[in-house]
């Protein structure tokens, strides 16, 4: 037996306020390779945002390989932040994979109501997938292997939107502050000199602005990483900074959606030692600790709003 989804237009009403699209999930129990009302056993809507901007999902087979053994269906979420009722590939912020069973075990997806707090600001829906390893047809907490969310998005900013002199790429729980990425790249350049501590050690998102501040004080005028972006001027925005390590980690995850970025290493704001610091290959996303300032790194100025 193979998985199935039923995709279809959700009118504005209870289910979504201002419409949407209803997602039914189920196994094809009589093999019509249609599912059919007895057989769905999910049922989810994402629903359209009232700021104008719509949710949109993706369904596209997926064939037997690495994500599916057996084959499936891969599924694209997203917000239409050009409203072209498409959804493109650099608007797709979520994709998870419905796969046919093997050995006589099949895959199940369930999808259910996320309230509004730490994973969905606004609330959503939470999509789990798994094998039905007990052959119960029911999806049980030790059978899910794979867990994501969809939120919605009521607030007036949105990722990808270009706003403050760039484009947003990460916006904070209240859905009223975030994070922009200027638009292009600055030159290579070195983060400072070695063998001098600046003690920029900030890590998280909301640390890179102190980090920036620390590194220019600490080392003066020049031409290196923090001061290139400190000196930036864009649209008449002039408080750009150099990324914090987590910064720069949710820039990675939203490069598709920023542009513009090469497959190199990128500098961060987060100092190691005197010698190192943190740097990211935005090929793979993999993360170092350990390269030595007087490198080459790429550097994308980021801002607060």
């Amino acid at each position: 037996m193979i998985s199935l989804i039923k995709i279809s237009s959700e009118s504005p009403g209870q289910n979504c306020v201002a419409g949407g699209t209803k997602i039914d999930t189920g196994i094809d129990k009589n093999r019509n390779k249609s599912l059919d009302a007895d057989e769905i056993q999910s049922t989810a809507y994402i629903c359209n945002g009232s700021s104008g901007i719509n949710n949109l999902i993706k369904i596209t087979d997926e064939q037997a390989g690495a994500n599916c053994a057996n084959g499936g269906y891969k599924i694209d979420s997203g917000l239409d932040l050009n409203k072209d009722g498409t959804l493109g590939g650099s608007e797709v912020t979520k994709s998870v994979y419905l796969c046919n069973g093997n050995d006589g075990l099949n895959n199940l997806m369930n999808v259910t109501v996320e309230p509004a707090g730490n994973n969905c600001a606004n609330g959503g829906y939470k999509i789990q997938s798994g094998t039905d390893l007990n052959k119960d047809g029911l999806l049980n907490e030790n059978e899910i292997t794979k867990t994501v969310y969809q939120c919605n998005s009521l607030g007036k900013y949105q990722i990808g939107q270009r706003y403050g002199g760039g484009i947003i790429f990460y916006i904070d729980n209240t859905q009223e502050h975030g994070l922009i990425a200027a638009e292009s790249d600055l030159p290579s350049v070195e983060w400072g000199p070695s063998n001098f501590a600046t003690d920029a050690k900030g890590i998280a998102i909301g640390t890179g602005k102190s980090n920036t501040t620390m590194i220019t004080t600490a080392q003066g005028p020049g031409n290196y990483a923090a001061k290139t972006c400190d000196d930036l001027i864009v649209n008449g925005y002039s408080d750009w900074y150099l990324p914090s390590r987590d910064e720069l980690n949710e820039l990675y995850f939203q490069k598709a959606v920023v542009g513009g970025f090469a497959t190199v290493h990128y500098w961060s704001s987060t100092e190691t030692d005197a010698q190192r610091v943190w740097g990211q290959l935005f090929t793979n996303g993999s993360q170092s600790s350990a390269f030595g300032k007087s490198n080459q790194l790429s550097v994308r100025p980021i801002r607060a709003f």
